[in-house]
């Protein structure tokens, strides 16, 4: 069974907007500086959290999560809630 860390990954992954040979995601990646990511690529990613964890996050929930790290932890607890 997979982390959520590494569910987390192929999401990012599969959204396509840094090129893995250059970039190592790990926890402390955060979204924007070392990915890249703008608004737009925040919603697709929440939009696939929410399908492959079966969660619905609400938006000022997003805006403080900044990292790899704090985003897995963030499902991680939300997780533990809906168990």
């Amino acid at each position: 069974m997979k982390s959520t860390e590494e569910k987390l990954i192929e999401i990012l992954d599969g959204m396509a907007i840094y090129n893995p040979v250059e970039v190592t995601v790990t926890k402390s990646t955060r979204f924007e500086a070392d990915l890249g990511m703008d608004s737009m690529d925040g919603v697709e990613m929440v939009m696939c959290i929410e399908d492959v964890f079966g969660l619905v996050i609400p938006d000022p929930d997003v805006i403080e999560v900044s990292t790899v790290g704090a985003m897995v932890d963030y499902i991680d607890k939300r997780l533990e809630l809906v168990e």
